[in-house]
Parts: C-alpha cells; sequence; structure tokens
C-alpha cells in the first residue's frame, strides 16, 4: 500500500468519525491532525 493510499483511508476513517458524532448534521469539517510522537486530532464543525 502506497503512502496516498494508507493517507486516504486513515482520512475518510477520521471524516466517518466525525459525521457519526454530529449525526450528518453539519455541511464541513476540518481536521487538525499532529503526528510529534504522540497521535492527536481536533475536529471542527
Amino acid at each position: 500500500m502506497v503512502f496516498e493510499d494508507k493517507f486516504m483511508e486513515v482520512q475518510a476513517s477520521m471524516i466517518s468519525l466525525a459525521m457519526e458524532y454530529v449525526q450528518n448534521q453539519v455541511d464541513k469539517i476540518f481536521i487538525y491532525c499532529v503526528a510529534d510522537g504522540f497521535y492527536r486530532f481536533d475536529v471542527f464543525f
């Protein structure tokens, strides 16, 4: 699997989780990710 494929898979998973959290009631989702020894992210609607 190439990087782009794995990145797209992770991105789709994060969008899916965010949409589930807001019960599909938003038009835009912004995701901020950081990998500096720990993986963390914030989701903004």
